[in-house]
């Protein structure tokens, strides 16, 4: 049996994936490929060469020489290989056409941990994601934005207690000052001895006059 031309990685807990794989094993020339389950137990991303995270996130294969192609590429570099598919890989290969697949590849990327699993975790491997530890992740992430915030939301409430404590208290106080200097000013002025002064003025001098 000669050597593969092309080694070829999938994520064999994905449905979709799972089935497209199986086509390709099935169309003539997939002799020349060699097919590894990157979910499988004895999988070592290291000893093929591969980034043990990026290769549960996007398509990875790997020539006999040991150039990687990723993504869409991956996907032309397959084709090249399979008489039946050349013409697609010619087509993804235009200029006009290259960018769209590009796009499209990346979108579906994305979902792509929201897929059907053949298992209900990916136990098998310590990298594979699934959407819903994606979720579990995010939603751990958005947690501590609000926790950081804490503590300058409980120093503001603090700070605006104090405030308003001192803010409260100063114009009670402040106000004393004036109401006090008031009644005082209030009392020496009608005072007895004032008021006996003011009335016994006018008396004296109107008994002056009659005199």
């Amino acid at each position: 049996m000669s050597k593969a031309k092309l080694s070829v990685y999938y994520d064999g807990l994905c449905q979709l994936c799972s089935r497209e794989i199986d086509h390709y094993r099935k169309a003539r020339g997939a002799e020349q490929l060699r097919f590894i389950d990157i979910t499988a137990v004895d999988f070592q991303a290291e000893k093929e060469g591969l980034d043990p995270q990026r290769v549960h996130r996007v398509m990875h294969v790997k020539s006999a020489e040991g150039q990687i192609y990723t993504e869409v590429e991956a996907f032309v570099q397959i084709w090249k290989v399979l008489p039946g598919y050349s013409w697609m890989a010619r087509a993804v290969e235009s200029p006009l056409i290259r960018p769209i697949a590009n796009l499209g590849y990346q979108g579906f990327a994305r979902v792509r941990p929201w897929l059907p699993k053949k298992k209900a975790d990916c136990s098998a491997s310590p990298y594979c994601e699934t959407g819903a530890q994606q979720a579990s992740a995010g939603s751990v992430g958005a947690s501590e934005p609000l926790s950081s915030s804490d503590g300058p939301v409980a120093a503001g409430q603090s700070q605006s207690a104090s405030e308003g404590s001192l803010g409260a208290s100063e114009p009670l106080s402040s106000s004393a000052g004036p109401v006090a200097a008031g009644q005082s000013q209030s009392a020496s002025v009608d005072s007895p001895a004032d008021t006996e002064l003011q009335t016994e003025a006018p008396i004296s001098h109107f008994a002056a006059k009659s005199r």
